[in-house]
């Protein structure tokens, strides 16, 4: 998440490429990982895909939440790598107390 847009990398094989480029419609979850039943739900729409800098991307991620310069699922890059540009339309939060008072 970048303040506006969240990106996801995936690769040009896969399920969720098909998906995402046949209907640009998207929903994810972020959940609390020390709390099972917290969570948010994010629907939002593709707004864009590319395949450049999509290695350097989940490098980058990879740095960010295991530690590793690179993503070690793919040394030799040689996964055909897409990222995802998708901005949110709605949230939804699960075992929040709510912020209205």
């Amino acid at each position: 998440f970048d303040g506006k847009d969240f990106k996801i990398s995936t690769t040009g094989d896969r399920i969720k490429y098909r998906n995402l480029t046949e209907n640009p419609r998207a929903t994810f979850v972020i959940p609390n990982t020390e709390q099972m039943y917290q969570y948010v739900q994010v629907r939002g729409k593709v707004t864009d895909y590319t395949r450049e800098g999509g290695h350097d991307f989940i490098d980058s991620e990879a740095k960010r939440y295991i530690g590793k310069d690179k993503c070690p699922y793919d040394p030799d890059r040689k996964e055909d790598r897409v990222t995802f540009t998708i901005s949110p339309e709605r949230f939804f939060s699960v075992g929040f107390e709510s912020s209205r008072r």
